[in-house]
């Protein structure tokens, strides 16, 4: 028996969990690669202390990563009084896949150059927290009111094309 992997009570060969100097065996599944002891979350621990220390690196090597132009916006379907509020760093991208799901011509009736920080603090999200919840539709849709326009206008996004 020397050489030979353990087996599960199902005669299943078992591997060593692959975190450093762990002892603990796993059925071997084809993707889980960590025991159940608590591995798993220290990999992902390890992983976001490199990923913090890449980002110091960088930091002190004064490149600004992170940061991405993009566009703030408002779109319409149609000649309805619904409009979806959201971020892209491509807008006629979004508005080709949305215009893929959606039976209406989708127009963009407003939009706003923003800078924002990688994958953090999305500008649009700061402007739906600020519109009242009985005009939220569904996601990042909203029925547009007399409020969410005041809301839009006091971010700096001016609507055209509002019937």
């Amino acid at each position: 028996m020397v050489g030979q992997l353990p087996q599960d009570s199902f005669g299943r060969e078992m591997v060593k969990c692959e975190w450093w100097l762990c002892q603990e065996y796993i059925r071997d599944t084809g993707n889980q690669k960590f025991c159940s002891r608590g591995c798993k979350q220290a990999e992902s621990k390890k992983r976001s202390r490199n990923a913090d220390r890449t980002r110091e690196r960088r930091r002190e090597q004064g490149k600004q990563e992170g940061f991405e132009n993009g566009h703030l916006y408002v779109i319409r379907p149609g000649q309805e009084d619904i409009v979806k509020i959201g971020y892209s760093k491509s807008l006629s991208e979004r508005i080709r896949v949305l215009q893929t799901a959606h039976y209406h011509t989708l127009e963009a009736i407003g939009s706003l150059e923003v800078k924002r920080y990688f994958k953090n603090d999305p500008p649009d999200k700061a402007v739906h927290e600020k519109l009242r919840e009985q005009d939220h539709v569904r996601g990042e849709w909203w029925r547009l009111t007399a409020h969410t326009v005041e809301v839009l206008e006091e971010v700096g996004l001016l609507l055209g094309g509002i019937s």
